[in-house]
């Protein structure tokens, strides 16, 4: 179905496209430089139902990355991304959690619901600055059988990287990815491609059909120079 907001969307991709967009569920587990850029790539492309999961609250050095401004520094990431989301289409379904995906303890109910919202939805995005939370949520949606898209980002002043990954299980490549962190750097065009690349990466596999192909995409620069280096497995 289209819409003024669609329009343009749907001569680009198609109404079969269009129309899984429109109707799967989709969560966002960490709303920092990639996850609040991939939740508005979801709006502006046609999502309607979606999951914000993030515990942290804006700081001033998150604007160079983020949609965020001035104004909302000290306030949490998914409230004013709600916001945000909002003022492009105010018909759009969406969920807030202001807390982090964290390991979970028995009887945390808070926790749980951050679990439970994550297993319910049809695709989750894992944005998480944690190697190690991220590596738990998706050993969570490996368990479920549930589909995800992995979004990971290092960046120093010489060598960067990022990787988008859709997975069934966590690449070992993966796993000495740190992701955001004090000593890591952050850069608005390189985190911008990362998620350009992996909305792509997810809408192959919604167009294909086939979500228990495992692909990845990996790209690193070099004094700020692209060497791919992409591969399927």
């Amino acid at each position: 179905m289209t819409n003024d907001l669609t329009t343009s969307t749907n001569l680009a991709i198609g109404d079969d496209l269009l129309t899984k967009i429109q109707n799967n569920k989709f969560s966002i587990v960490g709303c920092g430089g990639v996850g609040s850029l991939f939740a508005e790539m979801l709006v502006r492309t046609g999502a309607n139902n979606i999951s914000l999961i993030d515990s942290d609250c804006i700081e001033r050095k998150n604007l160079n990355r983020t949609p965020f401004l001035v104004c909302d520094v000290g306030k949490y990431k998914v409230e004013i991304l709600e916001k945000r989301l909002k003022a492009i289409n105010s018909t759009i379904n969406i969920k807030t959690i202001p807390r982090n995906f964290g390991t979970y303890i028995d009887g945390d109910n808070d926790r749980q619901e951050v679990r439970d919202l994550v297993v319910d939805s049809d695709i989750t995005i894992i944005a998480i600055d944690s190697n190690d939370m991220r590596v738990e949520c998706e050993q969570l949606l490996n368990d479920v059988n549930n589909q995800y898209l992995v979004v990971g980002v290092e960046i120093n002043e010489n060598i960067s990287r990022f990787v988008c990954g859709w997975m069934t299980k966590t690449p070992n490549f993966e796993k000495d990815l740190k992701g955001y962190g004090e000593n890591n750097g952050s850069y608005m065009p390189i985190v911008s491609e990362a998620v350009s690349v992996g909305f792509h990466l997810m809408m192959h596999h919604m167009k294909d059909g086939d979500f228990k192909k495992e692909n990845y995409i990996e790209r690193k620069y070099v004094n700020y120079f692209p060497v791919d280096n992409s591969q399927e497995q």
